[in-house]
């Protein structure tokens, strides 16, 4: 009997939310005035290589923020070693935390990233990478290893730039494989 009674006083205030509040003539759910949907959709790149022999780290800006800085570290007789990225909001994110390499000289675009390339080298792993801004047709390399080959380049759809990245690091090597995380732009706000 008390659980027939409990569901009928729930049942009858849900009832009465759903009546329209006479005094603003407005429903309680109502959303006018409130901030539109600011979800933008998002989706990975497909992998920089076929090489999965590492393990995945995956770190991603908050919504609303762009990755507008690019920083890799390269460690001599392993290549790349590490990424930092920078969010817009100065939110900074290492991914493997190996302290072992030299940092590369940082990219910066703080109209964000639409592109990222790998250079891979049988033995070593990704040596060195291609970042492309969103505003720009030219590419900037981490660094001036050449030796190895590129991967194909990893393009955001137009209208969306980089958010976040996975890496794929193997012990004994650094990092052996990446993608990238593209999200679409609203409102043409880039650092939003």
């Amino acid at each position: 009997m008390k659980v027939v009674m409990v569901s009928c006083v729930f049942l009858a205030s849900v009832i009465i939310l759903l009546f329209i509040d006479g005094t603003s003539g407005m429903s309680v759910f109502d959303t006018r005035g409130a901030k539109k949907n600011r979800v933008r959709e998002s989706k990975w790149t497909s992998w920089s290589n076929g090489n999965f022999a590492g393990s995945a780290i995956s770190k991603t800006c908050p919504d609303d923020q762009i990755a507008v800085g690019l920083q890799w570290d390269e460690q001599g007789g392993y290549g790349l070693v590490d990424l930092n990225m920078a969010c817009g909001n100065g939110l900074n994110f290492d991914f493997t935390n190996n302290r072992n390499g030299n940092q590369n000289s940082k990219q910066a675009c703080s109209s964000g990233f639409k592109a990222i390339q790998g250079r891979e080298q049988g033995g070593y792993g990704i040596v060195n990478a291609n970042m492309q801004c969103s505003d720009s047709s030219n590419w900037r390399a981490s660094n001036g290893n050449m030796n190895g080959g590129w991967n194909g380049a990893l393009y955001c759809p137009s209208g969306w730039v980089i958010t976040g990245m996975e890496v794929q690091e193997q012990s004994g090597y650094g990092i052996i494989n990446f993608r990238a995380r593209c999200t679409e732009l609203r409102g043409g706000k880039k650092g939003e």
